[in-house]
């Protein structure tokens, strides 16, 4: 980190010099030859309750599966859980996404709750109920990990694990 000063121009770096002659340090200043901008970071900030709903978020995510939208619930996942999720031998990702997506004829959202809005990412407890298109009902609940893509300026699903 770089206090907000040190990315000044007028910045001066210190350096103390002892000489084996001279009892006292003394002190030379060094000018940097260039600017010291520091480098962009990733910052975790507690959720903006106004710009975003993650509960929402969860629901429209999977009304676009519902509504068989895949690409449109595919863009709504963070690169790291597409590649986690989907990358299995080689094959396309998002065929192998879009092809799971299919043998289910519908997904309930019983609830989605956030957990804290003071967290980054947030935690979204979330029950569903899958209906397969063999007839099969499985009730799941996961934790479903959101963050916030400010350069998409929208929300992104980036892990989700079961909840016991």
């Amino acid at each position: 980190l770089f206090p907000r000063g040190a990315a000044t121009p007028s910045a001066r770096l210190t350096q103390t010099v002892f000489l084996s002659d001279t009892p006292q340090p003394t002190p030379v200043t060094l000018m940097p030859t260039q600017n010291l901008t520091p480098s962009p970071t990733a910052t975790f900030t507690p959720w903006p309750r106004t710009k975003y709903n993650p509960e929402a978020f969860v629901n429209q995510y999977f009304e676009a599966i519902n509504n068989q939208e895949y690409d449109k619930a595919w863009d709504m996942l963070s690169l790291s859980f597409r590649d986690e999720c989907c990358n299995i031998s080689g094959n396309n990702p998002f065929d192998e996404y879009k092809n799971w997506w299919k043998t289910i004829t519908k997904v309930d959202v019983v609830s989605a709750y956030i957990q804290a809005y003071d967290v980054n990412p947030a935690e979204v407890w979330v029950n569903l109920n899958y209906h397969y298109n063999d007839g099969k009902t499985e009730e799941v609940r996961s934790a479903f990990y959101i963050i916030d893509d400010d350069i998409k300026n929208t929300l992104l699903i980036d892990v989700v694990k079961p909840l016991q």
